[in-house]
């Protein structure tokens, strides 16, 4: 009877046994390129994103170069106006604007001279989220993933 009451608890050699056997492992392996089929969609959804979001901050960094080529200004309550326009979700990315320029026409201003060079610098994250609990707790984890774009202009105003 003792002998009996062992045999329910695994022994070394009901496990050598179990790795020894073959029967249902195309069921094992099924389970494991499922797995890794649905980790590949969702990493490819979560790039897809990114990239949606990386070509948007682009669009906007093109647009505010052109607007300041044909303004020949950059004031910089306008060029935040003109993010939040093109950018609907600016607050939640955290998006910031920046104009260098080579040489000022009037540094007071930010007024850029006819065929003087800038950049435009927006830079902003995305928050890539990882876990979410699904009940809209502080329990979300996510990581910001730096999106950074640099547009290049030139003035197209004389100022006098």
């Amino acid at each position: 009877m003792t002998r009996n009451k062992w045999r329910r608890y695994p022994s070394i050699k009901n496990i050598k046994h179990a790795i020894e056997n073959k029967s249902g492992s195309e069921v094992i392996e099924m389970v494991y390129s499922t797995i890794v089929l649905m980790l590949l969609i969702l990493s490819t959804m979560l790039i897809i994103g990114y990239a949606i979001q990386v070509n948007q901050v682009s669009y906007a960094g093109k647009r505010v170069a052109r607007y300041i080529e044909v303004a020949g200004q950059a004031d910089q309550t306008d060029l935040d106006t003109l993010l939040k326009e093109l950018l609907p979700n600016q607050s939640k990315l955290g998006a910031t604007v920046s104009v260098t320029a080579d040489n000022w026409e009037n540094v007071a201003s930010r007024k850029i001279q006819l065929r003087e060079n800038f950049t435009v610098h927006i830079s902003t994250s995305y928050p890539l989220t990882l876990a979410n609990p699904g009940d809209g707790s502080a329990y979300t984890v996510t990581m910001g993933l730096p999106i950074n774009v640099y547009i290049n202009g030139q003035s197209e105003v004389y100022w006098k």
